[in-house]
């Protein structure tokens, strides 16, 4: 730690001494959670332990040592004594202290932790009992992780106290199940904090698996199945397997055997965790059918089973093989079977510590013998009681939406392992979405059911799997457009007719507010209507964007586009987009709704990138037929056609320079063709008409009457061009400059006679070009090949050459 400035160390001493003054006498609860605050934003244990150290802090540095040695003193203090609200401030300053300290961990932690431990043996009120469980809980999971001196200061002599304590707090050595039981906050603490201490030290938790295991089923009723307690005491069953380190025992979950084969090794281990996790999940599975037979005899399913339950009449109920207590009723039989279903999910949604093998077979098969029953099938027996057949009918459709649930939870496991099985679930949720469709919560289940499977295989569908969800699609339309926009209770219509006049009289009086118009209804969802719309939502981005175009509908890609422009989802109109809607022969059906993304867009860079795309056009390469001199020539035309946007803004200044540079000596300069081709050639073009390119070896063939003067070749000759000084600081515009170039070369397609009589506009134009291209540096200037009427001597010399 870096040590501390003055500023901060006076803030740090200022804040301490006014923390003292306040916990000096009988604290307040109401100020404790400021000074807990004090201590979480600013390091002022930390400052206050370093200041000795300190070179910026000029007071007396002994004061933040007697202020530390105060505080915690203090704390000690409160944590022994008899006040209740003495004991929770105590535990909290503990607490704040060791997760803002590392100091006050090392030097008070001990401490602290061995004066907190015997609180839980005493009768407190829950708020100082649940405090001290989750501040032990914090200190020997996250506090002391990988730090093995405190593990061996702290952890190793306070666990297993703690641990039977915890225990003793949810139900004492010798009491019965019927005593009484702590509290809701109390109970669901204990149960967290089990599970944690078991996850972080399954090897010193081990001697309790036992006892925490009658505790965690004895919670796991079917009436707490869904509530915060059943979620932990479901967690806390699912993580016994983490204890186990005998491959291969007996005993029931979570026991431990003999090994017969001598020490464990930690492959040994792993090996039995997975093995116990396996068994435990099977014998949920089994229990899971056997419940089915009972609570489902009245359905002919076909099951043997089943078949031989038929025809009895009396009550239902049954024992549990897992440990649960025994149920009676057809009710507590079905709240028995979602609570074994979710507590199924929670196996495979909770980590593992290794690789285990999931009975996928069986869970499927569970799931499949609840997608083939309908509610017609509980009427075929009449030898039961109608309660019961009724019972089953309306409760049969929560069975099949936690069986929809496990089924999402395997997919969202296993990923794209369950690819072999994905057929068979889309055949199973298709049954069970035409029996219940007009139940929320299966049609919640299907959606995230199908959504799941569709992000993973939807591109790998094949058509008659797109067929078979094409009612559940057609449904996303009614969810998201239809159920949103229709008020809970719509006004009665209007009779019409003899029949309306007749009866009109016997009508039942109907409130005023009821003729409304529909608009003026609350058009809000309500809260049960969230988790359909959400799911709905997701499905609907999946479907546009996963499969595959050609398998879905048109008319089914009318109402799904329609949905998506309707509740306004970006992600489902770009998807749409994106994959447009193409017939079998791969034509393009409908329209885009590319218009209305961007105006839901307002902004969205994705939608902008797609619509109005900024990158360059990227050239991947040329036709092999392009050749060099012709590459050449595109970059000359470039050249002339910046030159010449850039002729106007540069003529003044090059006119300047060339004033001054006219005055100096002559220079040479040596240049090659191969080199100066293409710039000679953008030089000329303004003023005569560019000449056919010439190979190395090649001669114009000699004509009759006048014509153009021979240019021989001049590839790899070096041409010196000698500039004559001349007194006139301007070209005139008729007289011709007297240059004396040593090699000439005069364009072939112009005609010698031609040149001797140049307007002066022409003049004028050279001799712009001259004052804006003859310019390379300060000391060397180039003369531009320019035809000036040569003479028949410079034929001549064209000829020699």
């Amino acid at each position: 730690m870096s040590l501390p400035s003055g500023n901060s160390s006076v803030h740090a001493v200022i804040t301490l001494r006014m923390i003292n003054t306040v916990i000096s006498e009988h604290p307040s609860p109401s100020s404790i959670p400021f000074m807990i605050s004090q201590l979480y934003m600013t390091p002022v244990l930390e400052i206050c332990a370093s200041l000795p150290m300190s070179s910026e802090y000029t007071g007396d540095k002994s004061e933040g040592s007697a202020l530390l040695h105060r505080f915690k003193t203090r704390v000690s203090s409160l944590l022994q004594s008899k006040l209740p609200t003495d004991k929770w401030s105590g535990i909290a300053l503990a607490k704040a202290a060791m997760e803002s300290s590392f100091e006050c961990l090392v030097s008070s932690g001990e401490v602290w932790v061995r004066l907190m431990v015997p609180i839980l043996t005493r009768p407190e009120p829950p708020p100082v009992t649940n405090y001290a469980i989750a501040t032990l809980t914090r200190v020997f999971t996250v506090l002391t992780a990988g730090k093995p001196t405190l593990i061996r200061q702290i952890v190793s002599p306070n666990l297993p106290v703690t641990i039977g304590h915890v225990l003793n707090i949810l139900r004492p050595v010798n009491s019965s199940a019927s005593d009484a039981v702590p509290s809701e906050g109390t109970l669901a603490t204990a149960l967290e904090s089990l599970k944690d201490l078991l996850c972080h030290n399954p090897v010193t938790f081990r001697p309790f698996t036992q006892r925490a295991q009658e505790i965690a089923l004895s919670v796991l009723s079917p009436q707490r199945g869904l509530s915060k307690l059943g979620r932990l005491a479901g967690d806390l069953f699912v993580s016994f397997h983490l204890s186990e380190t005998t491959p291969r025992g007996g005993g029931g979950i979570g026991g431990i055997a003999v090994n017969e084969g001598g020490g464990s090794s930690l492959g040994n281990k792993v090996t039995a965790a997975a093995e116990v996790w396996t068994r435990t999940v099977e014998l949920v599975i089994s229990e899971t059918d056997e419940l089915f037979n009972v609570i489902l005899r009245c359905t002919a399913e076909g099951h043997p089973a089943s078949m031989a339950r038929r025809n009895s009449s009396t009550e239902v109920s049954g024992a549990s093989t897992l440990g649960l207590n025994e149920w009676k009723g057809i009710s507590k039989g079905f709240d028995r079977a979602e609570m074994l279903l979710r507590l199924l999910s929670r196996f495979l949604c909770h980590p593992t510590s290794s690789q285990v093998a999931i009975p996928l077979g069986q869970l499927v098969g569970l799931t499949g013998r609840l997608a083939g029953l309908s509610c017609k099938a509980t009427e075929s027996n009449p030898a039961i009681e109608r309660p019961e057949r009724e019972t089953v009918m309306v409760r049969l459709s929560s069975l099949k939406c936690c069986a929809l649930n496990l089924l999402s939870s395997a997919i969202e496991r296993l990923g794209r392992i369950f690819a072999p099985l994905a057929n068979i679930v889309i055949e199973q949720l298709t049954i069970i979405y035409s029996e219940h469709r007009s139940d929320t919560g299966i049609r919640t289940a299907v959606y995230t059911l199908l959504t799941a499977l569709i992000n993973l295989f939807g591109p790998a569908l094949d058509k008659k799997a797109v067929a078979s969800v094409h009612p559940i699609l057609s449904s996303l339309y009614t969810d998201l457009v239809l159920n949103a926009d229709e008020p809970k209770n719509p006004p009665p219509t209007k009779l019409s007719g003899k029949g309306g006049s007749k009866n009109a009289g016997k009508q039942k009086e109907v409130h005023a507010d009821s003729f409304l118009s529909p608009s003026l209804w609350l058009n809000s969802r309500p809260m049960w209507l969230r988790g359909l719309i959400s799911a709905a939502d997701a499905l609907l981005v999946a479907v546009l964007g996963k499969l595959p175009p050609t398998y879905i509908r048109s008319q089914t890609r009318r109402l799904l586009d329609r949905a998506a422009i309707f509740t306004m989802n970006e992600k489902a109109m770009m998807a749409s987009a994106l994959f447009p809607s193409i017939s079998p022969n791969g034509n393009s059906r409908g329209g885009s709704i590319l218009p209305h993304l961007v105006g839901a867009s307002r902004g969205n860079l994705v939608v902008e990138g797609i619509v109005r795309p900024r990158l360059p056009v990227l050239w991947v390469g040329r036709a092999s037929g392009v050749e060099e001199g012709e590459g050449e020539e595109t970059e000359g035309d470039d050249e002339e056609i910046e030159g010449e946007e850039e002729k106007d803004v540069a003529v003044n200044h090059k006119t300047s320079q060339l004033n001054n540079i006219m005055e100096k000596p002559g220079a040479k300069r040596s240049i090659w063709h191969s080199q100066d081709t293409a710039s000679s050639q953008k030089r000329q073009r303004p003023c005569t008409q560019t000449p056919p390119a010439l190979g190395p070896n090649t001669v114009p063939a000699p004509s009759q009457g006048p014509r153009p003067a021979q240019v021989a070749s001049t590839a790899h000759i070096p041409l010196d061009y000698t500039f004559i000084k001349t007194t006139q600081q301007t070209i005139p515009e008729v007289q011709q400059p007297q240059l004396t170039p040593t090699t000439t070369s005069v364009p072939p397609s112009t005609p010698a006679t031609a040149t001797a009589a140049i307007p002066a506009r022409h003049a004028e134009t050279i001799a712009e070009n001259a004052r804006l291209e003859a310019i390379d540096s300060d000391d060397e200037m180039t003369i531009p090949e320019i035809d000036m009427g040569g003479s028949s001597d410079d034929d001549d010399e064209s000829e020699e050459i």
